[in-house]
């Protein structure tokens, strides 16, 4: 059980406290991310400008101070003129008075009774260096103030030099070197947030996609999403969900074929009743009105006994997948029971006017097998390869044996399984016929797998069904003739209608 805070009770009862109890993923990259960016870009904005400031504010002392140091050892005299470039270079006012308090010279003309009480004032507390503190208020400005004594004159007397430098301009000028740091910062600062934000809806986006590709599995919706670009873990994950779904969709469609063939099972009993009782009384009625009515045509009975047998087979089939049994292995000829399987579709074919023709040794493969479950496979391969090949179409079986193995090859000219099927064709009720069940394939193959062999297909100049058991329930006693019976020689088959 996870343990809550002690002011867990509060979130729900608010609606801040609700929204902190969810918190996407987008914010939890982009908040901490964003306020440690915050804090360093605006830590060092400010110290830059701070820095900045105070360098200014250093460099404009050290320029008065050499100004004034300068001036105070200048062997010429400082008329009004050398006073204004003075002003034009450093941006400050001077004046210059005399020991009583008298404006010798100046940039700006001090009132009369404030220069004598200033001088005096100055020379009693001296202010020969720059200092931020020291300021005074004159014709309506503030200043920044410092004083010194210039060589002695002719007349013996040492005149004062005041530098006033306005406050106004110091401030514009600490402005104009704090805010430069500060813009960069904001800008740097805005630019680290987009980027985040871009980072966050990157990583987040294919996140909110699995979470909606989730919801729709849950849903029952198998359907996979596009794989990211970036190779990364999260193109990974949509992989793996991807591969999931996919499973999920392959069980799915598992559960419904089991589903189907479980009431197909529980079916088949009732239905076993009255289909084999109907067709095993249609087949002892014709046989007992053939040994009655000899002058009849013989014929003609012949061919409904074959096509009860058929129908026979076919009820066989069905059932075999509701309830598969285990083979009754024996050992037969297989060419004897190919030409019992071909004698039931022989009408069917001629009615259709296609041609069948037998390939391969006319005795010596035996196989042990369960003969009727064989003759149902070849009659399921037959039936499907007359549908195929349409009118005045060509069908072959061909037999063929190894020392390993069997084989048993139904083909015809036909245009095959549509290419959707695929490997599909051989599942339960899987078919491109509108009227059909799709279970002939699947009892074939469960046959041939039963026999611990195998049933397979290809598409070439014919469409060919091949059924091979393997050895150990096969045995060849025809010996090197049985080996003629190779693909070359397929083309050159003789078809004849009979």
């Amino acid at each position: 059980m996870q343990r809550l805070g002690p002011m867990s009770w509060v979130l729900p009862l608010c609606p801040i406290g609700r929204f902190f109890m969810r918190w996407p993923l987008r914010y939890q990259i982009l908040v901490p991310f964003a306020a440690v960016m915050v804090l360093a870009i605006a830590g060092a904005s400010i110290t830059s400008a701070v820095l900045a400031a105070r360098r200014t504010e250093a460099q404009l002392a050290a320029q008065l101070d050499g100004l004034a140091a300068t001036l105070r050892e200048a062997t010429f005299p400082l008329s009004e003129n050398v006073l204004r470039q003075m002003r034009g270079l450093s941006g400050a006012e001077f004046f210059v008075t005399a020991a009583d308090g008298r404006t010798l010279a100046g940039t700006v003309e001090p009132p009369e009774r404030f220069s004598v009480q200033f001088t005096r004032d100055s020379l009693a507390t001296g202010a020969e260096r720059f200092d931020v503190e020291r300021t005074l208020s004159m014709n309506g400005q503030t200043y920044f103030y410092l004083w010194t004594q210039t060589r002695p004159t002719s007349d013996g007397g040492r005149p004062t030099l005041h530098i006033l430098y306005p406050e106004a301009r110091w401030r514009e000028t600490r402005f104009a070197a704090f805010v430069p740091p500060l813009v960069i910062g904001g800008a740097a600062l805005a630019v680290v947030s987009v980027v985040s934000l871009v980072i966050s809806r990157r990583l987040s986006g294919p996140i909110g996609q699995l979470r909606e590709q989730v919801s729709h599995i849950a849903a029952g919706d198998y359907r996979s999403i596009e794989r990211p670009e970036r190779n990364d873990e999260l193109r990974d994950l949509v992989e793996s969900v991807n591969s999931l779904a996919a499973q999920l969709d392959a069980m799915q469609q598992v559960l419904r074929r089991t589903e189907r063939l479980s009431v197909l099972g529980q079916l088949s009993g009732g239905l076993a009743h009255e289909l084999r009782n109907s067709v095993a009384g249609a087949r002892l009625a014709v046989q007992l009105h053939q040994r009655a009515c000899n002058a009849g045509d013989a014929e003609s009975l012949s061919v409904a006994l074959r096509q009860l047998e058929i129908t026979e087979s076919q009820l066989r089939r069905f059932l075999a997948v509701g309830k598969p049994s285990p083979p009754n292995r024996a050992r037969f000829e297989l060419r004897t029971l190919v030409d019992e399987v071909v004698s039931l579709v022989r009408a069917t074919a001629e009615h259709r006017k296609i041609a069948i023709a037998v390939q391969g040794p006319a005795d010596g493969i035996e196989i042990e097998a369960d003969r009727d479950q064989i003759s149902q496979v070849l009659l399921n391969l037959l039936l499907n390869a007359i549908e195929a090949a349409g009118a005045n179409g060509r069908v072959r079986v061909v037999l063929s044996a190894t020392a390993s193995e069997a084989r048993m090859q139904v083909c015809d000219n036909g245009s095959g399984p549509v290419a959707e099927l695929g490997e599909k064709m051989f599942e339960p009720f899987v078919t491109s016929k509108p009227e059909g069940v799709g279970l002939g394939l699947a009892v074939a193959r469960q046959i041939a797998e039963g026999h611990g062999g195998r049933i397979e297909w290809r598409r070439g100049d014919e469409t060919c069904f091949e059924v091979v058991l393997p050895h150990g329930d096969v045995r060849r006693d025809g010996g090197a003739r049985h080996d003629a019976v190779v693909a070359d020689a397929l083309p050159t088959a003789n078809f004849t209608q009979e």
